[in-house]
């Protein structure tokens, strides 16, 4: 882990966030001349990519409200009951392929590979995205308000692709900006 020491301005590198559209904006607000705040006298941060929590809560969300879109779309029930069932279901619903995969589908794969996956947050990542883009695929084409949703949802997938392609381009803007701060 990489730790920065009393430099303000690490505060808005782009290798503490996880997902390129947010680096991407985290790269554009980023000034070097940031002042410590008053009242501090040192100031030390570490640099890993899940320290932002506006980034990982709006994705949760985003994820979770998809999904509980999605569920209320097929539960035969009138709008308003849908809706409800769904935001008490999708939590439980969510888990599933958690436990299935960290539970099930990894040990399996170690003992038939003989590799060694320890911390399968990778794979829970990958598997669960997957699903999202399965389940906005089949919701992309269903009547209005769900196929907004879906395609939404694929709109910030392209959204994030496009910051990614943006930030591998910027590949050299992004080292200088982290060497300013000591990284």
């Amino acid at each position: 882990m990489k730790v920065v020491r009393d430099r303000a301005a690490a505060t808005r590198l782009p290798s503490r966030h996880r997902f390129a559209l947010a680096r991407l904006i985290a790269l554009l607000r980023f000034r070097p001349d940031v002042p410590t705040p008053a009242g501090i006298d040192h100031l030390m941060l570490t640099i890993d990519r899940d320290q932002s929590a506006v980034e990982i809560y709006a994705v949760s969300f985003w994820v979770i409200g998809t999904a509980v879109v999605y569920l209320a779309a097929i539960l035969p029930l009138p709008a308003g009951w849908a809706i409800l069932v769904s935001i008490l279901a999708t939590g439980l619903l969510m888990q599933v392929p958690v436990y299935v995969i960290g539970g099930v589908l990894v040990p399996l794969w170690n003992a038939v590979t003989g590799a060694n996956i320890e911390n399968n947050q990778k794979v829970q990542s990958v598997a669960f995205m997957t699903l999202m883009v399965i389940a906005s695929s089949y919701f992309g084409v269903a009547p209005p308000p769900v196929r907004w949703v879906a395609w939404l949802f694929f709109t910030v997938l392209a959204l994030n692709a496009a910051a990614w392609v943006i930030l591998t381009a910027l590949g050299r803007r992004v080292q200088e900006v982290e060497r300013r701060c000591g990284l």
